[in-house]
């Protein structure tokens, strides 16, 4: 639940593009971007939530979320998984891996999620980032 005074924020995989890899719907690796941040708007990670159908290979697949600012990427986390869905719970963080602050500037300021298949089939690969924006 977003605190009171903040914004819930919310950013999930599209249906149409839930298959990743060769004839899936869409190419490993693959990104998707969430809406600019306006300016001032801090953004803050409470929940993400991450899966993939089974994989007889057992290459796995990952997932990285980054804070996007200026063209340049910078890592929240890093999730691998294989066959099975995870949730993992973060403290309300508002920084980057590298130390950036996650607030926005109304321009080039994002969240991105790129998923990345280790084999070459194609698999579902699911997730949901959720957190606030605060103002």
């Amino acid at each position: 639940t977003a605190p009171a005074g903040t914004t819930e924020f919310v950013m999930a995989v599209s249906e149409s593009q839930l298959s990743v890899g060769p004839n899936g719907d869409v190419l490993s690796p693959h990104n998707t971007d969430s809406n600019v941040f306006s300016n001032g708007t801090q953004f803050f990670v409470q929940l993400i939530e991450v899966g993939t159908e089974g994989d007889p290979s057992e290459n796995g697949s990952k997932i990285e979320v980054f804070w996007v600012s200026s063209s340049v990427e910078h890592l929240i986390t890093r999730l691998f998984v294989d066959g099975i869905s995870q949730v993992h719970q973060f403290p309300d963080i508002s920084k980057a891996r590298d130390g950036s602050t996650m607030v926005g500037n109304g321009s080039n300021t994002f969240l991105r999620v790129r998923r990345t298949r280790f084999s070459t089939t194609a698999k579902q690969i699911d997730f949901a980032v959720r957190g606030f924006t605060n103002p």
